[in-house]
C-alpha cells in the first residue's frame, strides 16, 4: 500500500466513527482504534493517574517507515483544513464533527449504485472489512466518490 491506500482507509475509518456518531463530537487523542483497525502495532501501559490502560507506543504504518501516529495527525488536520471536520482549537484531533460539506457527501446515494444504501452507510460496511485487500479497496473508493461529491456536488463526470 502507499500513502494515498492508507490516506483513503483511515479516511474512511474516520468518516465511519463520525457518522455514527453525529452530531456527537469524537476526541482523537490516542487514535488507537482507527490505527490498530489498520493493522498497527501499539503498545499500552496502564496510566497511573486514570486508571487505565492507555497506548504509549505506535507502530509505522504496515509496510511503511511511516509513523503511524503523526500519519493520523496529519491526516485529521488535512480533513479539516479541506472543510470535511471540524474540531476544537489549535488541534485537529479534539472534539472532531464532521461538517455539513461531509454529511452531505456521506448521506448521497451515487446514481451508479442505483439506489443502494448512502455512501457512509456503505463506508461503515467496508470499515468492518478493511483488514483484507478487498476491504482496503472498497473504502478506498468510496472515499474517493466522497471527496468527488464534495469537490463537484455531483457523481459521474
Amino acid at each position: 500500500m502507499d500513502n494515498i491506500d492508507h490516506f483513503n482507509t483511515l479516511t474512511g475509518l474516520i468518516f465511519d466513527e463520525l457518522y455514527r456518531s453525529f452530531p456527537l463530537p469524537i476526541s482523537y487523542f490516542h487514535g488507537d482504534k482507527a490505527l490498530a483497525t489498520m493493522g498497527v502495532e501499539i503498545s499500552y501501559t496502564t496510566s497511573e493517574f486514570f486508571d487505565e490502560e492507555l497506548p504509549n507506543e505506535y507502530g509505522n504504518l504496515p509496510g511503511t517507515e511511516i509513523k503511524s501516529y503523526r500519519f493520523l495527525i496529519e491526516t485529521l488536520s488535512w480533513l479539516r483544513t479541506e472543510g470535511f471536520i471540524l474540531a476544537d482549537g489549535d488541534h485537529a484531533n479534539r472534539d472532531v464533527v464532521l461538517t455539513s460539506k461531509a454529511l452531505t457527501a456521506l448521506n448521497a446515494t451515487p446514481a451508479t449504485l442505483k439506489g443502494e444504501e448512502s455512501l457512509g452507510k456503505q463506508i461503515g460496511k467496508a470499515a468492518k472489512n478493511v483488514g483484507a485487500e478487498t476491504g482496503k479497496q472498497t473504502i478506498g473508493q468510496l472515499v474517493s466518490w466522497v471527496f468527488g461529491f464534495a469537490v463537484k456536488g455531483y457523481f459521474g463526470g
